[in-house]
């Protein structure tokens, strides 16, 4: 609803096609139709491939545990800086959507 009221493209634009094309394997393309989505695609794949090596090693789960206030923050921030960079080149290639 975004794009249709305003023609700019929304945080969320070229999600789908990143994922299409990623899962088809041309990881140029879905890279330059989201970056941000690209990146969170990875970070699955990587996710995924560390969890089955744990589960054929049968060695212990690694845990993150944020113990401070200042990581948690940190944390926040660091995801909504790659929210706005992404949302950032998005508006500036706005055309090819």
């Amino acid at each position: 609803m975004f794009h249709d009221l305003t023609n700019l493209p929304c945080i969320t634009c070229g999600m789908t096609r990143c994922a299409i094309q990623f899962f088809q394997g041309h990881f140029l393309a879905a890279l330059q139709w989201n970056p941000f989505v690209f990146m969170v695609l990875c970070g699955v794949i990587a996710f995924d491939v560390y969890a089955l090596a744990t589960v054929i090693a049968r060695v212990p789960r690694l845990r993150i545990h944020l113990s401070t206030q200042r990581a948690e923050a940190f944390l926040r921030v660091s995801v909504i800086s790659a929210l706005a960079l992404n949302w950032i080149y998005l508006l500036l290639h706005w055309r090819n959507f």
